[in-house]
């Protein structure tokens, strides 16, 4: 039985690290926190998405028809606000000045980091169908998952979300003390572009799905 469940932890964390890894919004955003406001900024910006990851493989793996029903009904809403949340923010960051590293990052940019990437996954249902995709590919679901199965499988998904977003933190952290602070004035332009592009397709795909 341990070794079943070792299993499942196994199978959660490369699942959750090969969920995370692909570049994306979110990715984009915890690299700019953490060049911009420290590393505890970018590590707090892990922990949001990773915590969204959480709540989306435990619901992928229980396999609730209806909770996926129900997301899936209503995923164009979730994307319309996700992908507004998007705009403001990338729009924010683009027209934000320049920052000076020499400052101690503060208590409420991680908070603010946290909270936004939690928010910006919690936001893409789709990320249910992701992970049900990824279960299906490790053969999660060859057999009925009991309860324990289940935990392990979440604890290993956030433990391989939280480790990929770590080590992206410290990489970044670790180059950027290379660069001038004139750099900032590029990662702000490249990161809220980038952002608010990923925000601007949202929206616009999910409307013309709604309209049409």
């Amino acid at each position: 039985m341990e070794h079943i469940l070792n299993a499942f932890l196994i199978k959660g964390f490369l699942v959750g690290f090969f969920v995370a890894a692909p570049p994306g919004p979110v990715a984009i955003f915890c690299i700019r926190q953490t060049m911009a406001y420290g590393l505890i900024s970018g590590l707090a910006a892990g922990l949001g998405t990773t915590l969204a990851d959480a709540f989306y493989s435990w619901v992928a793996a229980m396999g609730s028809n209806a909770i996926n029903s129900w997301m899936k009904s209503y995923d164009i809403y979730f994307y319309i606000v996700g992908g507004l949340f998007l705009v403001y923010l990338g729009a924010k960051i683009f027209t934000s000045p320049l920052l000076d590293k020499s400052k101690p990052p503060k208590e409420k940019k991680a908070i603010h980091s946290f909270v936004s990437t939690l928010f910006l996954t919690i936001a893409s249902p789709m990320t249910t169908f992701l992970f049900l995709g990824m279960f299906v590919t490790f053969g999660v679901f060859e057999t009925a998952l009991s309860g324990n199965q289940i935990g392990n499988l979440v604890i290993g998904v956030s433990a391989g979300s939280m480790i990929w977003w770590t080590v992206l933190a410290f990489f970044v952290h670790f180059v950027h003390t290379r660069f001038d602070i004139v750099i900032f004035r590029y990662i702000n332009r490249i990161a809220g572009t980038g952002i608010l592009g990923f925000g601007t397709y949202t929206v616009g795909k999910a409307l013309y799905k709604l309209i049409g």
